[in-house]
């Protein structure tokens, strides 16, 4: 008996970029980044082979995000295209560019003492980064049409992907490490929505 192969959500991390933001020693969220053009090129070779040839591609408009989906597609034609804007990193505001040592040790303290609710850089909060992710994530798994979703993203909505993977509260995200540069999960798409399930009615907000 043939059994269909049940359709999957991956999420994958655009590739480190360049040096000076790869090291971890500047803060950059929704500020766009050159990436490492060797890593790039061997992110395309990797997922292009990775991913199915018939894969929904959803990617952050972010650029470095952005060129990795376009480049996939143009792999193979048989993959679609499609902009989510809900899916871009969170934005740290004021601090977006700064290197992390320049950050006031106050602000940087105040953050971790509320890490879910702080938004006192003038950016997001994390918070609002799992809503938006979640809110994408449910529309993005309800439309699937039996097709693989590939979302092409950033490690803070991976770790908010991860954690409703888990069916578990919001809390939990700060514990979730994420995924590496050019790196991936996937889950498949129903268990995925049924986890999703277990956290609808929480309190997000």
């Amino acid at each position: 008996m043939n059994q269909s192969i049940p359709s999957r959500l991956w999420l994958i991390r655009h590739s480190a970029p360049e040096a000076a933001f790869a090291r971890g020693g500047r803060c950059y969220g929704a500020l766009d980044v050159a990436l490492d053009p060797v890593r790039f090129a061997a992110a395309i070779d990797s997922f292009d082979a990775l991913i199915p040839l018939t894969a929904a591609i959803i990617t952050s408009p972010l650029a470095r995000c952005h060129a990795l989906a376009r480049a996939l597609c143009n792999r193979s034609t048989a993959r679609s295209l499609r902009i989510e804007a809900q899916l871009q990193e969170m934005n740290f505001g004021r601090w977006e560019g700064l290197a992390w040592s320049d950050i006031p040790r106050a602000e940087i303290d105040a953050w971790a003492a509320a890490p879910l609710d702080y938004k006192d850089h003038g950016g997001e909060s994390v918070r609002k980064l799992a809503l938006r992710v979640r809110a994408a994530l449910t529309g993005l798994v309800a439309s699937a049409d039996r097709r693989d979703v590939v979302c092409i993203t950033h490690n803070g909505p991976a770790r908010v992907a991860m954690t409703l993977a888990k069916g578990a509260a919001l809390d939990s995200i700060m514990g979730e490490r994420g995924i590496g540069y050019g790196e991936h999960i996937n889950f498949e798409l129903d268990a995925f929505a049924m986890a999703m399930k277990l956290v609808e009615n929480q309190a997000y907000e």
